[in-house]
């Protein structure tokens, strides 16, 4: 007997994954215009490392967990072929602090991969549903 896979809790895996891509993406494309515009403020805005480890910490467990349970259910690879190297670049971001630009463009197109793969495994669930 062959064991049925739910696309039910992998599709609740890929939207998580795809909103915690999106808040990095969005942390790592705000702040550098909250700083360019409030220099003022500049001394009070906190610094935000901590928010990369921690994306960095919810984002690859819930991309494991998204990409391994939709690869038993759709067998396609390229969900991961576009959020491995996402989870890669957000990896290496971490260890990139300076000049900061580059550590924010690296996570930002970390970020947008990651998303993608999500997507993309998200497109392959609902096809294997429409399938069954």
């Amino acid at each position: 007997m062959t064991p049925v896979y739910s696309a039910r809790p992998t599709s609740v895996w890929d939207r998580v994954g795809i909103v915690v891509s999106s808040i990095c993406l969005v942390h790592c494309l705000v702040v550098p215009f909250v700083i360019i515009l409030l220099p003022a403020f500049l001394h009070d805005i906190p610094e935000s490392e901590w928010i990369h480890i921690v994306l960095a910490i919810v984002a690859i467990p819930v991309a494991f967990m998204a990409l391994t349970r939709g690869y038993k259910r759709h067998r396609s690879i390229q969900p991961c072929s576009l959020a491995l190297p996402g989870i890669s670049l957000l990896c290496l971001s971490l260890l990139l602090h300076e000049p900061h630009w580059l550590e924010t463009v690296v996570a930002s197109i970390g970020a947008l991969l990651l998303a993608s793969g999500h997507i993309q495994n998200h497109r392959l669930l609902c096809r294997c549903d429409k399938v069954d």
